[in-house]
């Protein structure tokens, strides 16, 4: 059951990590679930645990996704599960993924945005997650936040049905765009104002109150604490 299944993920995702800089990347209806827990986050929690960036691949717009997205609708669908070569327990997962996917319902409209920006890549030709569908995540992006990238052409349902789309080798493409995005919108330095910590290259003192080893938010905390205290850190 979807909904199920987005809060076990939510709670999975507010379990680790304090404020780093996270770029969030789904496939397919992976794609949904990033958006589903984002937008739970967003809604209903005060947490450091959010991305900088979303990106989607080969998914349609989370109010378009229960319409498009059915690969059990294709005509290819019945002959692909009935192939000597896919297992039984591979028509099992297949099957618990499909009953999953069709439990999904929209519930977001009013409120369907998200507040940090958006890629979407998409292939050409695909069945499930055309251009014009994947574009359709524009909507849902602040303003100017917004980017599409098209990836060639698309696979077949052959790797759709393995669960091995697009995966199992990374496009140089993809990884290019996730490394861009933790750059250009690393929260760190977004506004250029970073704290004057004088000079870095001054001999260290003789004598110091306290030191802290490692400058993770707990031990800046730590320090400034120790700080405000009037306390000599390092």
């Amino acid at each position: 059951e979807f909904d199920a299944m987005i809060e076990q993920v939510t709670r999975r995702v507010l379990s680790f990590a304090d404020g780093v800089n996270t770029v969030w990347f789904g496939q397919g209806v992976g794609a949904l679930v990033a958006y589903e827990v984002l937008k739970r986050i967003e809604i209903g929690v005060q947490t450091p645990n959010v991305p900088i960036a979303l990106v989607v691949a080969d998914c349609p717009a989370p109010h378009d996704f229960a319409r498009l997205y059915r690969p059990w609708s294709l005509p290819s669908w019945p002959p692909l599960l009935a192939r000597g070569d896919v297992t039984d327990g591979r028509r099992s997962r297949a099957a618990a993924d499909v009953a999953t996917m069709g439990s999904y319902v929209f519930r977001h409209e009013g409120r369907a945005g998200v507040t940090v920006p958006v890629t979407a890549l998409y292939h050409e030709g695909d069945c499930l997650a055309s251009r014009d569908a994947v574009k359709a995540w524009e909507h849902l992006t602040p303003a100017g936040q917004f980017e599409l990238v098209g990836l060639g052409e698309a696979e077949g349902m052959d790797e759709y049905l393995q669960g091995t789309r697009y995966v199992v080798n990374a496009d140089p493409q993809v990884l290019s765009t996730l490394s861009e995005l933790l750059e250009k919108y690393d929260r760190w330095k977004e506004d250029g104002a970073f704290a004057d910590i004088g000079d870095t290259n001054a001999p260290l003192p003789d004598t110091v109150d306290s030191v802290v080893v490692g400058a993770g938010i707990a031990g800046v905390y730590q320090a400034n604490t120790l700080a405000e205290a009037g306390k000599s850190v390092i």
